[in-house]
């Protein structure tokens, strides 16, 4: 699961794929909702929703697993410019929590 912001989140609706922000070309996905949760209290003032992503399971080594700073706690990770072909990995698209 991934919280976005609003700009990430018309990106996702009209191309079904995360942004690259120029700021941060490093996605990182919580590994359960409740994650999540904790990162959205954990920034308040800001509005999230949230997203995810199935991968195959033999994809997720590609993955990195770090201490997210900004609230997760136990997170994974890709930087989107060194494998790009993450976005073809994805199974059925990202979907948008309702």
């Amino acid at each position: 699961m991934r919280a976005v912001e609003a700009d990430e989140l018309a990106d996702i609706r009209l191309l079904g794929d995360y942004n690259i922000h120029p700021n941060s070309t490093f996605k990182r996905f919580a590994f359960s909702e409740g994650d999540v949760d904790v990162f959205i209290k954990a920034n308040p003032g800001r509005s999230y929703t949230k997203t995810c992503v199935d991968l195959p399971t033999d994809k997720l080594r590609f993955m990195t697993e770090h201490p997210d700073p900004g609230g997760v706690g136990r997170a994974i990770g890709i930087d989107v410019y060194e494998t790009p072909e993450f976005y073809n990995w994805i199974v059925g698209g990202v979907k948008v929590a309702s």
